[in-house]
């Protein structure tokens, strides 16, 4: 049985979540690991935790960013739209 009690670690949701690093988001996102970490450093990207010194996200966060950036990018499809029909 899965324990899905609240961990210090509180991004991480299920013991099955995956563990991916810089070169892990940036194959999934198609961008180099450099822009992946100056969206970290600028605040656009969640930030990470970390196992020793290696930084870590758990694919539910990583999931849960590019529903995030869809959404928006539908939003702002539908402001053009409605600004071409104004």
């Amino acid at each position: 049985m899965i324990d899905d009690t609240p961990t210090a670690i509180g991004d991480i949701r299920s013991s099955t979540d995956l563990l991916l690093g810089y070169q892990d988001i940036a194959k999934r996102l198609r961008l180099s690991e450099r822009t992946v970490r100056r969206l970290v450093n600028t605040g656009r990207f969640p930030l990470p935790f970390y196992i020793g010194r290696t930084p870590r996200w758990t694919e539910s966060v990583v999931d849960d960013y590019i529903e995030q950036a869809q959404s928006k990018a539908q939003a702002d499809t539908e402001k053009l739209r409605n600004r071409r029909t104004c």
